[in-house]
């Protein structure tokens, strides 16, 4: 990736700060830079798996088959002590790998039910944020005709991280992703799209009760430039390379 290419990345990842639909954009860029197929920004429980959604390139009909039973199941979210992985956490990339070693992966139903009739073979886990008991993550997904995600994937990861950690905290502290999808799906209809596989889908039904965070910018005065000097002073924590794509 050149470094025009590579600008152009970040300026739609910091523009999903200011328009949420412009996540699906990015996660199917995202997801082109590292061989992948479909994506998913995911909001979910480490205590039991559910939660909200974006997909890009993601079957409509899955989230909802989520939902009704593979949310508890999902080994990469739910956690056995879910308050001492929260009170740990901090913004990193993950592939299945590291969990899974020994391709244990594939003996699990989650795989072989979920997984498997998707075509996702290999996952990349981006954490960018935390909220309760609550992850934001970023999920990049390869097929098994391709290779498991290697370094070049990571390094390009590792670049990417603190500038998605930057965008989704510029988008409301933690927004609800219930919000970012209904925002992506309204802009969606707006524009007249009906493509399948640019869906913003709930992945549930219910309200969210919890005070939501004060977004540190009103969308609807918030302007690039402002989103770029509040980026500039900006210290999240996260991965602090700066490391160009190449």
């Amino acid at each position: 990736m050149n470094e025009q290419q590579h600008s152009q990345l970040l300026d739609l990842i910091y523009g999903a700060a200011v328009d949420p639909g412009l996540w699906i954009t990015v996660m199917e860029k995202i997801a082109d830079l590292m061989g992948g197929n479909t994506a998913w920004l995911s909001q979910v429980s480490m205590a039991d798996g559910n939660g909200s959604g974006i997909i890009a390139r993601i079957d409509p009909v899955m989230p909802q088959r989520y939902i009704d039973y593979y949310a508890g199941l999902n080994p990469f979210a739910v956690k056995a002590r879910p308050q001492e992985a929260i009170a740990n956490f901090k913004p990193k990339i993950t592939t299945d790998r590291d969990d899974f070693p020994d391709d244990g992966l594939e003996r699990t139903e989650f795989f072989n039910d979920f997984m498997r009739p998707q075509d996702i073979r290999s996952v990349m886990m981006i954490d960018v944020a935390a909220k309760g008991l609550e992850v934001a993550t970023v999920n990049i997904h390869r097929n098994g005709r391709t290779d498991p995600f290697g370094e070049e994937q990571l390094r390009i990861a590792e670049a990417l991280l603190p500038h998605l950690v930057r965008a989704f905290r510029l988008g409301g502290a933690f927004a609800d992703l219930k919000s970012l999808a209904d925002d992506t799906a309204a802009a969606l209809d707006r524009a007249g799209n009906q493509t399948n596989d640019l869906l913003a889908i709930r992945l549930v039904s219910r309200a969210y009760t919890d005070d939501a965070a004060v977004p540190e910018h009103d969308h609807s005065v918030c302007h690039f430039e402002d989103v770029l000097q509040v980026v500039s002073d900006e210290d999240d924590g996260a991965t602090t390379g700066h490391a160009s794509i190449q």
